[in-house]
């Protein structure tokens, strides 16, 4: 199983002079997360629901017991999380950066169905994980290589700003 968060939009750089002061620079988008199942081998007929259900169970967005009961990551005809979904205050004065990320997961699978034959593939989904605001000066703290806040940073403050070093 493969676990990545994902940059799905960044705003370009704002500057903010005073306190409570909201951001306006709408988000670009960067990445459309996707629901799919692709099969390498087997049976088609009602797998993919079921494979994106025990993916849902193995990361914790459903329980085992909930059998038949769909969840909106189990929908392939799932819309992508909206960029433009409200209004950001700040709190300080600097050069602000709002982006939107996912946690997006891969998985293979392989399991029997009723005619004991196997089927086999791989199943991706995503969970909306939220969105943020960096100030371009300040470094992030605790920040990995793959973090959506550094790639943010990266894009929109530029590669030797603070805030876009680990």
């Amino acid at each position: 199983m493969d676990q990545r968060h994902v940059l799905t939009g960044v705003a370009e750089k704002e500057k903010n002079d005073r306190k409570g002061a909201e951001l306006t620079h709408q988000l670009t988008p960067l990445h459309t997360p996707r629901t799919a199942v692709t099969f390498e081998k087997g049976s088609r007929a009602g797998d993919a629901e079921h494979a994106l259900r025990s993916l849902a169970v193995l990361i914790g967005e459903a329980n085992a017991d909930d059998d038949g009961v769909s969840t909106e990551f189990t929908n392939v005809h799932r819309a992508a999380p909206d960029l433009d979904n409200g209004s950001t205050a700040i709190d300080g004065v600097g050069i602000f950066v709002q982006y939107a990320r996912v946690r997006q997961v891969t998985a293979d699978f392989r399991h029997t169905c009723g005619d004991g034959k196997p089927v086999t593939g791989r199943a991706t989904g995503w969970v909306i994980d939220g969105s943020g605001t960096l100030e371009c000066s300040a470094p992030i703290e605790d920040a990995k290589k793959e973090e959506p806040a550094l790639d943010a940073a990266r894009l929109s403050c530029g590669p030797d700003a603070p805030a876009a070093r680990t």
